[in-house]
């Protein structure tokens, strides 16, 4: 199979210039960034082929494209057998590079949760969750707007549950309760709310809020105690507190609740 090694009928078929940066892997795709015709973008390789929840991440982008928070799919291909998605290329940085520049800046902070909100509202409220809401998945614009990223753990509350509940690998730091304890009746968009909740926190202070290990957070999390350090000048002192809740039904219920707490 050709992709791997790049060999010349692969670059000449997809008119692939050069690549301007290392190749990422992920889940169960390979990332690739070239140069097509002088165009940067961005080439993902799914080495599981088409599936269910191919599918679900593809409808939700074809659902809600247009939007600027989310990335254009170019083109959906197959070559040798692999299939292949062309997406847009986000000029900026991820969130998880510039983290210390939001440190202590509750207005830079609320900035960028309303346009994270902004751009999921209309996707929780079909009943979408992300589900893997973290820092490297959310690029800043260079005008700072935030682009939210990778749908590929999605779900669909209305549908079948296509893909494991509990935390993957790289999303422990930021992952709700009820993810580490696998109660998949649980999943909601409120998932996703903790999620924001704990990368606010880290903007804000640049530390985590239940610990540093995923031994530590699941030990915090099943003693049952929301406690965290926070200053009680904090302006995001009561957004943190509620979208942070260990209980699902304690969060913040509506997305406009969540958006009239930032």
């Amino acid at each position: 199979m050709g992709i791997k090694s790049f060999d010349k009928d692969f670059l000449v078929h997809y008119k692939i210039d050069s690549f301007f940066s290392p190749e990422k892997k992920g889940g169960q795709k390979v990332v690739l960034f070239p140069v097509i015709e002088g165009v940067k973008q961005v080439m993902k390789i799914y080495e599981s082929g088409k599936d269910e929840r191919f599918d679900l991440e593809m409808n939700i982008y074809e659902n809600f494209k247009g939007h600027p928070g989310l990335p254009i799919i170019s083109k959906i291909d197959e070559y040798h057998g692999e299939l292949i998605v062309f997406e847009e290329y986000i000029e900026g940085d991820t969130l998880a590079d510039i983290i210390s520049s939001y440190k202590g800046d509750a207005d830079k902070i609320r900035k960028l949760l309303s346009g994270i909100c902004d751009i999921m509202a209309p996707i929780w409220r079909c009943r979408y969750v992300h589900r893997d809401l973290k820092p490297e998945n959310i690029m800043i614009r260079k005008d700072g707007s935030p682009v939210v990223l990778d749908f590929g753990i999605a779900r669909d509350l209305d549908g079948a549950t296509i893909t494991a509940t509990g935390i993957q690998p790289g999303t422990w730091k930021w992952a709700s309760p009820e993810q580490y304890a696998g109660k998949k009746d649980m999943i909601s968009y409120r998932t996703d709310f903790f999620s924001l909740g704990v990368i606010a926190y880290n903007l804000y202070y640049n530390t985590m809020p239940f610990g540093d290990t995923i031994n530590a957070i699941d030990i915090k999390f099943k003693s049952g105690n929301e406690s965290f350090s926070m200053d009680n000048s904090c302006p995001l002192k009561e957004y943190l507190r509620e979208s942070m809740r260990f209980s699902v039904a304690q969060r913040p219920r509506l997305v406009e609740d969540l958006i009239a707490l930032i």
